[in-house]
């Protein structure tokens, strides 16, 4: 069983991706706010 910090991290990162596609699909969909929102969230997660 992975230690707790590990895991945690793990979390972090797939979190970060998800949120790093979502950016880069509403960019190319021309859908800003959601970009602006997801790229908040995005920040929030970099800074934990």
């Amino acid at each position: 069983m992975k230690p707790d910090l590990e895991e945690l991290i793990e979390l972090y990162e797939a979190e970060r991706q998800l949120l790093e596609d979502c950016i880069k699909d509403n960019i190319e969909e021309w859908d800003y706010l959601n970009a602006h929102s997801n790229s908040l969230a995005l920040f929030k997660v970099n800074q934990k």
